[in-house]
């Protein structure tokens, strides 16, 4: 991955680690009175998720010593989007049929965790 390429990802990273915290403490504070203990359980995943993989993703970026696939990257921030923000919508809206998105995000991360492993077993990370 160039330099380039490492930049963005470290910037993409850190601009969804911005979101899922604004989003945190949009969810702590603006609607902790106005929601369900259930949805807003649903709201803090959402925010977990994508603070989790905001730091994954600005990590894997800032890799110089070997390269990482940028399919990897993508699986993580597709996933990550599609994931959280469907359980934000669900969460603030409450339309159901949203939660039947969340499970294609969710299967977009598992894929993006397994790549890594696939990826991790085979990688030259050069001498310890």
């Amino acid at each position: 991955m160039s330099i380039k390429n490492r930049r963005n990802w470290i910037m993409f990273g850190a601009c969804l680690g911005a979101v899922g915290v604004v989003m945190g403490a949009f969810g702590a504070h603006a609607l902790k009175d106005i929601m369900t203990d259930h949805y807003l359980e649903v709201y803090e995943t959402a925010s977990k998720y994508m603070l989790i993989h905001a730091v994954l993703i600005t990590a894997l970026g800032t890799n110089s010593r070997s390269t990482i696939p940028q399919s990897i990257l993508y699986f993580f921030v597709i996933g990550s989007c599609i994931f959280s923000v469907s359980l934000w919508v669900l969460a603030i809206t409450q339309i159901k049929w949203l939660g039947a998105i969340t499970p294609i995000g969710g299967a977009m991360l598992i894929l993006g965790w397994l790549r890594l492993a696939w990826w991790g077993k085979n990688a030259d990370l050069g001498a310890s």
